[in-house]
C-alpha cells in the first residue's frame, strides 16, 4: 500500500454507489486513477462542478443515445468486415482478432481518424496502461507522450483543414464563448479516444468470454435475438472493464464504521460492487434476465461513462453478429483466455474455435 501513497477502498455495492452520487465530498479533481498515470489532467473526468458540466454537456451531445443509434450500420459493416476476414479459419484468437480492433475502428469513424491509423493509437493506449499495471512509469510516461503528440497533430490540422468529424468539434469547440486552450483540447480528445476505446476493448473481451463458456447462452441469443442488451449488460456488471476509481475525501465522513478523513484517497471499487451478494442473487453467475442496468460498470452519478451509448451499441452489434455467424463458439482450452489487469481490464488472448459452413 505504501507504494502508493496508501487508500481506503469502497467494496460493497451500497457504499460504491453511495459515494459516487456524492461527488461534494467524494471529489475526482485530484485525480482518478491509483497510482495516478503519467497522462495529461482529464478534462470532465477529474473536474468537479462547475466545471465538470460545462465540459461534459458537449461531449453528452456528441455522443448521445440517438446520434449513436445513427451508427449502428456503420458499427456493424467494421464488425462484418473484421469477421470475414477469419471466419473460414473455423478458429482464432477473438481478443486480437475482434476485441482489439473494433472499439479503436469506431473512434476512428467518429472522430474522424484514418482506419490505418487504429494500430497506432491502440498500441500507444495498450502500452501505456501495461506500462502503469507493471510499475514502469519512464515506459508510461514515453507512451503517454506518444499519445499526445499524435492527438496534438490531428487538432493542428483540423484547426487549419476543419471538417465534419468530431475532432474537428474538439479543435473549434467553445466553452461559454470561449475556444478551448490547446491544453484542454489535447486533454478532451485524449478522454474520447483514450477511455472511449480502452475499456470497451476489455468489455467486448469479457462478453466473449462468457459467451464461448456457455453455448446454452448461444442458443437463448440466437432463438431471442430480443435478449442481446440484456446479455451485454450482464457481461459489462461481470467483467467491469475498469475495476475501480480513486476519489479524495474533501472532509471527514464515517462510512460503516470507519472515519475517512478529509484529505484521505479512496478507491471505489466497481468490480466488486457489480458482485455484490446484497444486490445481485447469484452475482457470479451470467444470467439472462436479471436487472443488470443497475450495476456500476459504467460507473454512476455525474461521472457516469459519457461514452455508455457508443459502448452499448458496439457490445450489441458484436454479439449480434457474432451469435449469428460464429456458431458452437467455444474456447479451445480451459486456459484459452488469459486477461490482463490494471488501472483497466482487457483480454490479452481469447483463443476460441467454432463451426464453419465447410465443416457442418
Amino acid at each position: 500500500m505504501d507504494d502508493f501513497g496508501g487508500f481506503y477502498i469502497l467494496s460493497t455495492y451500497a457504499d460504491v454507489s453511495a459515494a459516487a452520487r456524492n461527488p461534494e465530498v467524494f471529489s475526482s479533481a485530484d485525480g482518478i486513477t491509483i497510482p495516478k498515470l503519467p497522462i495529461p489532467p482529464q478534462i470532465c473526468l477529474e473536474q468537479d462542478e462547475p466545471e465538470h458540466g460545462r465540459y461534459r454537456r458537449p461531449m453528452q451531445q456528441w455522443l448521445s443515445p440517438g446520434r449513436m443509434a445513427k451508427l449502428e450500420e456503420s458499427v456493424r459493416k467494421i464488425v462484418d468486415t473484421l469477421i470475414d476476414g477469419f471466419v473460414d479459419a473455423g478458429e482464432g484468437d477473438l481478443a486480437a482478432e475482434l476485441a482489439e480492433p473494433v472499439p479503436p475502428l469506431v473512434m476512428a469513424l467518429l472522430m474522424g481518424l484514418p482506419d490505418s491509423d487504429w494500430h497506432t493509437f491502440r498500441d500507444q493506449m495498450s502500452r501505456l496502461v501495461g506500462y502503469a499495471a507493471a510499475e514502469d512509469p519512464a515506459a508510461a510516461q514515453a507512451a503517454s507522450q506518444e499519445f499526445v503528440g499524435y492527438l496534438a497533430g490531428q487538432l493542428t490540422d483540423r484547426a487549419q483543414n476543419p471538417r465534419d468529424d468530431m475532432m474537428t468539434d474538439i479543435a473549434t469547440l467553445q466553452i461559454d464563448g470561449e475556444p478551448l486552450s490547446f491544453e484542454d483540447q489535447v486533454s478532451m480528445a485524449f478522454l474520447l479516444l483514450g477511455a472511449g476505446h480502452e475499456t470497451t476493448v476489455g468489455a467486448i473481451g469479457g462478453l466473449l468470454y462468457y459467451l464461448a463458456r456457455d453455448p446454452a447462452l448461444q442458443e437463448q441469443l440466437r432463438a431471442n435475438p430480443a435478449l442481446i442488451p440484456g446479455a451485454a449488460e450482464e457481461a459489462v456488471r461481470l467483467v467491469a472493464p475498469l475495476p475501480g476509481m480513486g476519489r479524495t475525501v474533501r472532509e471527514d465522513i464515517t462510512v460503516r464504521d470507519t472515519t475517512l478523513p478529509e484529505g484521505s484517497t479512496v478507491m471505489l471499487l466497481y468490480g466488486s460492487a457489480n458482485r455484490d451478494p446484497e444486490e445481485f442473487d447469484d452475482p457470479e453467475e451470467f444470467k439472462l434476465g436479471r436487472d443488470s442496468n443497475r450495476h456500476v460498470g459504467f460507473g454512476q452519478g455525474i461521472h457516469r461513462c459519457v461514452g455508455a451509448p457508443l459502448a452499448r451499441l458496439e457490445l450489441k452489434v458484436v454479439l449480434e453478429q457474432v451469435v449469428e455467424r460464429l456458431p458452437g463458439l467455444e474456447l479451445t482450452a480451459p486456459d484459452a483466455a488469459v486477461a490482463r489487469y490494471g488501472t483497466s481490464r482487457s483480454y490479452r488472448s481469447l483463443n476460441c474455435r467454432w463451426t464453419t459452413p465447410q465443416s457442418s
